[in-house]
């Protein structure tokens, strides 16, 4: 995992320029964007940018990086310390599963009570009910779409930490 800081740069192609050696090819230009933003939502509006803010710069971006601006975090951890990370980032991993089967279980049981004749016949007779179950049916169908991404972005990040650890 990489790390840069953002010095108020004025464009994303700014950012980009001053963070590789050199600037990207045209295509690859917008896939380095992209995945920047993806990894700094923050990004796809510089202006609510503060100078100083640490900007994560994916290890996908395979372009050669400027040394001076983009820094790996060094982790002076003792070999005691080390192992005790390393075993609850194992236990983290481990949980993640069924911590998604949860999540999904409920989205699917909130999603199953909303869609019971009762609770329906009961939004058709009040607007303030039928808004607020559709508000929860839409949570619930966005729960059951980011899971898979969400979950494997945390392994992926627990993978990267453990790697760092060495």
């Amino acid at each position: 995992m990489r790390f840069a800081t953002f010095k108020g740069d004025k464009s994303i192609g700014d950012l980009i320029a001053r963070i590789f050696k050199s600037p990207p090819a045209a295509d690859a230009a917008a896939a380095t964007a992209d995945a920047l933003v993806r990894a700094n939502p923050g990004l796809a509006n510089l202006k609510n940018v503060a100078p100083g803010a640490t900007i994560i710069v994916p290890d996908s971006i395979t372009l050669p990086v400027n040394p001076a601006e983009v820094k790996s975090p060094a982790l002076p951890v003792s070999a005691g310390r080390r192992l005790q990370i390393t075993q609850s980032l194992t236990a983290l991993k481990t949980a993640l599963p069924p911590a998604a089967t949860a999540a999904v279980a409920g989205a699917n049981a909130a999603l199953a009570l909303v869609n019971t004749a009762q609770v329906q016949a009961a939004a058709a007779k009040d607007p303030a009910l039928a808004q607020r179950l559709a508000a929860i049916s839409a949570q619930a169908n966005g729960t059951l779409q980011n899971i898979p991404a969400q979950q494997g972005q945390l392994l992926k990040a627990i993978d990267q930490l453990t790697a760092t650890l060495g």
